[in-house]
């Protein structure tokens, strides 16, 4: 009797060992990353000169709160060159214009304010 008893648990064990084994698996939950919303923050391209106070005080407030830019002198013929096809493409009067022009996603402004070119909707 005890010899059945001991036969039937190591059975029952090698039984329970084997099911674990060879029985399909189930795959783990998928690690779910913590994901950080993304801020809206425009494409922000300041033309101007070195030595206009404006651009200066636009350059020095976009640094001020953090925000990327690029800026492009209009000194460099190139540069106002590029400047006045983009004008031209929008509309805009290339005989004379003010400083600086900000180009916020794409969409020149003549001497915005800084809440115009970080607010650009």
């Amino acid at each position: 009797m005890i010899k059945r008893i001991l036969f039937l648990t190591i059975f029952v064990i090698a039984a329970y060992q084997g099911w674990q084994k060879f029985s399909p698996k189930t795959p783990p939950a998928p690690k779910v990353a913590h994901v950080v919303p993304v801020q809206y923050q425009p494409s922000i391209t300041v033309y101007g000169r070195d030595s206009c106070s404006l651009t200066q005080n636009l350059i020095s407030e976009l640094k001020q709160k953090g925000y990327e830019y690029e800026y492009h002198s209009v000194d460099s013929s190139m540069i106002k060159r590029r400047l006045a096809r983009k004008m031209k493409k929008q509309g805009l009067n290339t005989s004379f214009y003010a400083l600086p022009v900000v180009d916020v996603d794409s969409k020149l402004t003549i001497r915005p304010s800084i809440a115009q070119v970080v607010n650009p909707h």
